[in-house]
């Protein structure tokens, strides 16, 4: 299943741990509509990152792995996958995999102590893809093996 993320990035003006005096823009949280392809809302994207369908299903993420996507792209993002919520459509998701990501990055203005605290909403776009395990059975009867279903990465726990 490939859901479109419409809304905003959330950047924070905070202090850096462990470096008295410095302020960096940090992603705070997500704000998006997550749609079917024909643009019909099905869920909310927000922080954590949480991915919340209509149904009550909902996943939380943590990322494995992320690579640069080209000029004016945000990365190519892999998260593993932690269900949560009732029974639906994100109960049996693994993996989730971000492309065509676009919007815009942390602000270019100076975060300092005047901004500690102060929020900056970007615009952001993306497509998410969801990947369940399935298991197959194997011929000689030892039980099965997982797989994901369409993603060619390999991944160890």
């Amino acid at each position: 299943m490939t859901l479109r993320a419409v809304g905003h990035l959330n950047y924070e003006c905070r202090p850096l741990t462990g470096m008295a005096g410095a302020y960096a823009w940090t992603l705070a949280a997500y704000d998006a509509s997550l749609q079917h392809w024909t643009g019909f809302p099905v869920g909310r994207l927000y922080q954590g990152p949480t991915w919340a369908h209509r149904d009550g299903s909902k996943l939380t993420g943590e990322l494995i792995g992320s690579v640069a996507a080209g000029p004016d792209r945000l990365p190519l993002q892999l998260w593993r996958a932690r269900p949560g919520g009732r029974k639906g459509e994100l109960s049996d998701v693994a993996f989730i995999r971000r492309i065509n990501a676009v919007g815009d990055r942390a602000p270019a203005k100076r975060c300092t102590a005047l901004l500690a605290g102060v929020l900056d909403k970007r615009g952001f776009q993306a497509e998410y893809e969801f990947f369940a395990r399935k298991t197959t059975p194997v011929s000689d009867g030892g039980g099965g093996r997982d797989f994901l279903l369409g993603v060619r990465v390999a991944l160890r726990d």
